[in-house]
């Protein structure tokens, strides 16, 4: 089965489903290599109850070695993984997916297809005593205990008795030394599956030419996949307790991180970013060049399969803190002052939109997390067309009912 493509649209991409049940997402370049990500449907939301960071540590599992092929530890795979003229990410673990990205040339690809097979789906997984130190030791030096602390705090008091509350891709001693060989090979059998892969491909490879390559590599499985459930939506309504004071030094702070986050439940992508364009010039009008409180402020948004999240951020001198929050609080609740910018920044952002020039490394980032949320590219035309299509009261809803002081985290850490 396939989908059709637009051309000069870059952003879009023909839809194929092998016999395997691997979804394949392709478009052609003129060039003599290709890049291309696999997205594994199993994330931090999917790890074990007790068992936090298990997702994590299969990942990392995968590289200690693969059925038919010597055995490496990472440095001698690295090396062998150069030799092959290949370019290849051994893979990252976030909330909803497993990624695993990789570039070659095109002479190369049924090489390049065998490996990731076998890396992905044929793995030794024979013990986890290295990787479960590396692991130890990535979190160490990442976050300090009173870091990881606050994080601990933030989830329980964003996603309360929801499972979400205990998500941990890198959990403490106690969770981390009882995962066992055992539990990541009943997490790859479950999750490691064509069926619940996507592969997005970029490059000069001719599209019958891959189809009969990877069809030839990804063999149908025996055993009936179950499918993973798409996780509900959540509405987290107020977080309990809405704030969280921490302090990073010995004597006299001299910064002070204001952070405000909210989790609110999933919402139109389109929708968060033109309010985040929006807010980010109002607040740097306002604390930045008017009350001149900080010299930069943030504002982001993210989304998973079962939420979203919008943040606003900034940093000031310890004793501006009062001042910039009250400011922060009194803008976005200030709905004729945002209505009256929405105008300008949605034309803004939408003619943006026609001068996107993404290299193919930078299109396989934006599309691996559109097809991990929605199953599928976005082309650029139809994003164009849902910014177009942005009323004021889409962004004077979200206000309302999500963005406000009350259903905030405030994250506030000084320096």
């Amino acid at each position: 089965m396939s989908g059709g493509i637009q051309m000069n649209d870059p952003l879009s991409f023909s839809e194929h489903i092998l016999s395997s049940g691997l979804t394949v997402f392709f478009q052609r370049r003129e060039v003599p290599w290709f890049e291309c990500v696999m997205i594994v449907g199993v994330g931090a939301r999917h790890d074990p109850p007790d068992k936090e960071g298990l997702s994590h540590l299969l990942e990392h599992c995968l590289s200690t070695g693969t059925q038919g092929m010597e055995q490496m530890n990472l440095v001698e795979l690295q090396r062998w993984i150069a030799a092959q003229q290949f370019i290849f990410d051994l893979g990252g673990t976030n909330f909803d997916c497993t990624l695993f990205q990789g570039k070659t040339f095109t002479r190369h690809a049924k090489r390049f297809f065998r490996f990731l097979d076998g890396f992905l789906r044929r793995p030794l997984l024979e013990s986890v005593d290295h990787e479960r130190e590396i692991i130890r030791r990535e979190r160490e030096e990442a976050l300090n205990p009173k870091r990881r602390e606050m994080f601990r705090v933030r989830r329980e008091a964003v996603f309360g008795r929801h499972p979400l509350s205990r998500m941990n891709a890198i959990p403490e001693d106690a969770v981390l030394d009882g995962l066992t060989v055992e539990d990541i090979r009943e997490m790859h059998r479950r999750y490691y599956r064509c069926p619940n892969m996507k592969l997005v491909v970029i490059g000069g490879l001719r599209r019958d030419r891959l189809l009969r390559t990877l069809e030839g590599v990804f063999s149908p499985e025996n055993k009936g996949f179950i499918p993973i459930p798409r996780p509900p939506p959540v509405d987290l309504g107020v977080p309990e307790p809405r704030e969280i004071r921490e302090r990073f030094h010995d004597g006299q702070a001299q910064t002070v991180d204001i952070e405000y986050v909210w989790h609110l439940p999933p919402q139109d992508h389109t929708h968060l970013v033109i309010l985040r364009e929006i807010l980010r010039e109002i607040l740097m009008e306002r604390l930045r060049e008017q009350l001149r409180l900080t010299y930069n402020v943030s504002c982001d948004n993210d989304r998973n399969l079962d939420h979203s999240t919008f943040t606003i951020s900034t940093e000031v001198e310890p004793d501006k803190v009062d001042q910039a929050r009250e400011e922060i609080e009194r803008i976005i609740t200030c709905l004729p002052l945002i209505e009256s910018v929405f105008p300008m920044k949605k034309a803004e952002y939408c003619t943006e939109m026609g001068f996107i020039d993404l290299t193919v490394g930078e299109i396989i980032g934006v599309v691996a997390k559109t097809v991990a949320i929605d199953g599928k590219p976005r082309t650029l035309k139809e994003a164009t067309e849902r910014y177009a299509s942005i009323g004021q009261e889409d962004i004077s809803r979200l206000l309302r009912d999500f963005i406000n002081p009350e259903r905030a985290f405030v994250e506030i850490i000084e320096w």
